[in-house]
């Protein structure tokens, strides 16, 4: 099965070889779902192979939430965090995804830098750091503005958690992916089918973000686009191959 579905999407997409790792990435996944098909019962659709948390998932999260709830601890001035990249993936659950740092999206914050940043050296994190003052050592949190980064327009948050002056939300998935798809490395796709399967994220709520976006970043999003929609195309193709795979209903006897 593996072996037609590569060899009909090395025909029909041969054109992007330019970004081989990111196409894989998206192969890859449909192959990982069609593992799970029972030609007999089904087909591969947007749903998660896994909707809930693994274990590893959930510890590697929960490393950056008991560090933002000890900050939350000892902040003196309610703050509001915005978190983009990665660590909403790891808050649903993504797996094998890891990070240090934490980013804070700054338009859509509300925080007092003197207060979080005291909050952070009480709770041994560093706080914001440029440059060559990248720890290598342990968790950080990165105030993000806008310039390599975009993130869009949205209207509400969605929350994540509360812990004494702290609030953590994160903005709509759709924007997160339109984020990445600016940039659409290899592990920027990893984040992107994990968030579009896990929360159910269709193409047009994507392409409705992307828009949001100022010009150039949007340009860019717009024609990485195209992953996505081979991903679509894959899961068609995988479908259409499950639904010949299955077992002609017998006829009935004559009578």
């Amino acid at each position: 099965m593996h072996a037609q579905i590569f060899a009909h999407f090395g025909e029909r997409h041969s054109r992007f070889e330019s970004n081989l790792n990111s196409l894989v990435r998206v192969a890859c996944d449909i192959l990982y779902a069609a593992e799970f098909v029972n030609p007999q019962e089904t087909s591969v659709s947007n749903a998660a192979p896994t909707a809930h948390r693994d274990s590893a998932a959930a510890s590697d999260w929960l490393k950056i939430q008991d560090a933002l709830n000890l900050v939350g601890q000892h902040l003196e001035k309610p703050t509001r965090l915005v978190l983009i990249g990665s660590s909403v993936g790891m808050w649903y659950g993504q797996p094998g995804r890891m990070t240090e740092d934490v980013d804070i999206w700054s338009p859509r914050s509300e925080v007092d830098y003197a207060d979080i940043k005291q909050a952070c050296e009480k709770a041994g994190i560093h706080f914001d750091p440029r440059g060559y003052d990248v720890p290598r050592d342990g968790l950080y949190l990165q105030i993000v503005t806008p310039g390599v980064v975009h993130v869009g327009q949205w209207k509400d948050e969605a929350r994540m958690f509360k812990s004494g002056k702290l609030e953590v939300v994160h903005p709509p998935a759709e924007n997160i992916i339109a984020s990445k798809l600016v940039r659409a490395a290899a592990h920027d796709i990893d984040d992107i089918v994990f968030l579009m399967t896990r929360l159910q994220i269709g193409l047009n709520q994507v392409r409705a973000a992307v828009e949001t976006l100022p010009e150039v970043p949007r340009e860019t999003a717009q024609e990485n686009m195209v992953f996505l929609e081979i991903r679509e195309e894959l899961l068609g193709d995988v479908n259409e191959f499950v639904e010949r795979k299955k077992p002609k209903a017998a006829r009935g006897a004559r009578p």
